[in-house]
C-alpha cells in the first residue's frame, strides 16, 4: 500500500459546519426536540454562529407554566433524551 497525502484546507471544518445540509440536520433535530417537548416550547430559526461558525438553533420555553415545568421536571433534557436523529 502507497503512501497517502491529504492536505488540510484551512476553513475547510468551518465551511462543513455551516452547509446548507450541515444547517437542515440542526433544524429538523430542533424542530423534532420542540415536538416532543410540547406545545409551550418553541424552536428558533437556524442561525450561524460568529468565532468558529456552526449552525445553531434553540428551543425555548415560552411560557410561564413552561419554565416552571423545565425547573421542575427537566422537560427539555427529557425530549431530547427521547428524540433519535
Amino acid at each position: 500500500m502507497g503512501n497517502v497525502t491529504y492536505r488540510w484546507r484551512r476553513g475547510y471544518a468551518r465551511e462543513l459546519r455551516t452547509l446548507p445540509a450541515a444547517k437542515a440536520m440542526v433544524a429538523e433535530a430542533a424542530a423534532a426536540v420542540g415536538a416532543a417537548a410540547g406545545p409551550d416550547y418553541t424552536v428558533t430559526p437556524v442561525k450561524e454562529t460568529g468565532g468558529r461558525g456552526r449552525a445553531r438553533a434553540a428551543v425555548v420555553a415560552e411560557t410561564i407554566a413552561a419554565r416552571r415545568d423545565q425547573a421542575k421536571n427537566g422537560s427539555l433534557q427529557r425530549a431530547l433524551g427521547s428524540v433519535r436523529i
